[in-house]
């Protein structure tokens, strides 16, 4: 397996760095950092994290590997890409016209979902489970095949800067 974008470090360390250079030093955080990984199957839909996430907490999620949404065109091809989904937009809801189909996606509890694709950092809005999944029409996951390997990484949101 690859490993996981140097971003996802560079964040880490950019924290750090941020809240050394404002004069905030790590005994001034209680620094609490999960770092989970695990496998997203491309045939579950919303598989659970088990980290609940709050604005409270900076999250960053990262996925890779090959996953597959099923057969394809009048070609009957079966696609396998990674998380940034299937390079075409679509306009069916699956679960929305403005996600990539096959893209990595998740969801805070029961809100709507957001797109991830390889990489994303965030400090969310609500309280809830973070749950991830393939991007693809509800009902129709069985044909879909392969796994990403995510790993999924939080800290205190006082460790980031604020905006100004």
């Amino acid at each position: 397996m690859k490993r996981f974008p140097k971003t996802l470090r560079a964040v880490t360390v950019a924290a750090v760095a941020w809240g050394s250079a404002c004069g905030v030093h790590a005994t001034d955080i209680p620094v609490k950092i999960t770092n989970q990984c695990l496998t997203v199957q491309a045939n579950q839909e919303w598989v659970s994290t088990g980290i609940t996430v709050d604005p409270s907490r900076f999250v960053c999620v990262a996925g890779d590997g090959l996953w597959s949404h099923g057969g394809q065109g009048v070609e009957a091809i079966v696609p396998y890409y990674g998380p940034e989904g299937y390079g075409r937009d679509t306009t069916t809801r699956y679960p929305d016209e403005a996600l990539h189909i096959g893209a990595l996606v998740g969801r805070i509890g029961t809100n709507f979902p957001f797109l991830v694709r390889r990489q994303i950092c965030f400090i969310p809005r609500t309280t809830g489970e973070l749950r991830l999944s393939m991007n693809d029409q509800p009902g129709t996951y069985g044909n879909n095949s392969g796994s990403l390997k995510v790993q999924v990484t939080t800290w205190p949101a006082a460790a980031i800067p604020a905006r100004v």
